[in-house]
């Protein structure tokens, strides 16, 4: 097994992070012959790393390593039930003895940790007369009506076809929870993809001269050519971006405080500004604050094709993306590090396989439950 990876095994150990499956993988990395020094090594550094101003004990360190390959060496049938238990307290009560001793740390509080999956298709539909349905598990088929308009699930997307006439415009709202994303066909034709913790409000029925939605959190469009009636999307305190047929992303999350619109394809109009394809606006409120003529557009819409792509990106920008997909809190000891994250995840992996990666960038992080502890300055 790479020594990286059982450095974070033995770190996640200390932290009382450890997971059932990173549990039996560690047991069975301690039971193979000429492993016991390594361990030890490893022991010693990540008590060093929780007490920089102390060291281990030379008989502290024996006896946990005792203790740990008395029980890893247990029958294989019950060695990965009792292993992680037993080690674990074996580890706080010599841990917490010290320490308290020392007077100078507490025992963390001992949380059993699970695998945290990635998120996943979902939504909540709010119709118009406050009525909500939740689309995570509706299989295909209409699912509503509003006025002349169908609406339905067809293959993982919320389709409205207003192809019955156009009657009285009612709205709609999809919202998408942390830990889900959907896919949505308004009635113009136009495809639009919501991010985690985001939402659209839009017309059942487009009439009039112009076709408006407005978003909060984060999308992607594919606007459906109409120059008669061009499409408008409204973000709340900040600018309206207006199209009239073209592809774009729009990420607006109100925990960031800047709206950033991108576009891939045709021209749009955010403010007084006009993009080009392969350009991105940043503004505050109504304020442009910054306009990049030569953005990264793959990295823009990672989201949308499965992906995480960080690219010079802050540390606390990649953990509120983990906060949305994976439904989790994250919380930071002291100052947040000021680190640059660069590489591809795919997000179908677990959260802890997200956590490994950053460890390997020097990202320190602790699970309590669904919290992510960053390590600070």
């Amino acid at each position: 097994m790479p020594t990286e990876r059982i450095q974070y095994l033995v770190q996640r150990f200390f932290n009382n992070s450890c997971t059932p499956e990173e549990k039996e993988e560690l047991a069975a990395w301690i039971i193979m012959p000429g492993n016991n020094e390594p361990l030890k090594e490893l022991l010693r550094n990540a008590w060093e790393d929780h007490t920089p101003h102390t060291e281990m004990p030379e008989d502290m360190s024996q006896r946990l390593l005792t203790a740990m390959f008395r029980e890893a060496k247990r029958p294989a049938r019950i060695r990965y039930i009792r292993w992680a238990a037993a080690a674990a307290v074996v580890f706080i009560a010599l841990a917490a003895g010290w320490w308290l001793m020392q007077k100078e740390k507490t025992v963390p509080q001992i949380v059993e940790n699970k695998i945290i999956g990635p998120g996943s298709n979902g939504a909540v539909l709010t119709l118009s007369d406050g009525r909500t349905l939740v689309l995570d598990s509706i299989r295909n088929g209409v699912i509503a009506t509003q006025g002349n308009t169908s609406v339905s699930i067809n293959n993982g997307q919320l389709v409205y076809d207003a192809a019955t006439g156009e009657g009285t415009a009612s709205y709609n709202t999809m919202t998408t929870p942390k830990g889900r994303q959907f896919q949505l066909v308004l009635p113009d034709g136009t495809n639009v993809w919501l991010n985690a913790a985001s939402s659209i409000t839009y017309p059942t029925s487009f009439s009039g001269n112009e076709r408006k939605v407005s978003v909060t959190g984060e999308a992607y469009f594919e606007v459906a050519k109409n120059a008669t009636q061009p499409f408008k999307v409204s973000i709340q305190n900040s600018n309206t971006i207006e199209v009239l047929g073209t592809h774009f992303n729009v990420n607006a999350y109100n925990d960031d405080g800047l709206t950033r619109t991108t576009l891939l394809e045709g021209k749009i109009k955010v403010g007084q500004v006009i993009l080009l394809p392969g350009e991105q606006v940043v503004a505050e409120g109504n304020a442009t604050v910054s306009i990049d003529r030569s953005v990264q557009t793959a990295q823009v819409v990672a989201w949308k094709n499965g992906l995480f792509h960080f690219s010079k990106t802050s540390l606390q920008l990649v953990m509120k993306q983990l906060e949305r997909w994976y439904n989790v809190d994250v919380q930071y000891t002291g100052t947040p590090p000021v680190l640059e994250i660069n590489g591809k995840m795919d997000r179908g992996l677990s959260l802890q396989d997200i956590l490994f990666w950053l460890w390997k960038n020097d990202v320190r992080t602790e699970m309590r439950g669904k919290t992510i502890i960053v390590q600070g300055q």
